[in-house]
């Protein structure tokens, strides 16, 4: 083996030391990188369940309150009520 020989061999370590050493960075960026998704998606995901919660509360609440039907009388029942006030006998009083 010659200059040229262990020259090349040292070139080569060097290399696989440096693409050894690049392939670690990228891994750790994209361990990093996959763990900034994670936490993010976690944060969208409990955003959604109390989106989701608070609509439910709502929907509850509106199911208890009464609808227009329930409070405003119809016409018809305001219509029955004005008949019975005429259909009523009236009491005379003697002067």
């Amino acid at each position: 083996m010659g200059i040229k020989d262990t020259q090349k061999v040292e070139e080569i370590i060097l290399f696989l030391e440096r693409y050894s050493e690049k392939n670690e960075q990228e891994l750790t960026q994209l361990v990093m990188l996959i763990d900034v998704v994670k936490e993010d998606s976690i944060k969208k995901n409990r955003m959604l369940t109390d989106i989701s919660n608070n609509i439910d509360t709502i929907l509850s609440t509106l199911v208890k309150i009464p609808t227009r039907e329930e409070v405003v009388p119809t016409l018809k029942e305001i219509q029955d009520v004005v008949r019975n006030e005429f259909l009523t006998p009236e009491i005379k009083i003697p002067t």
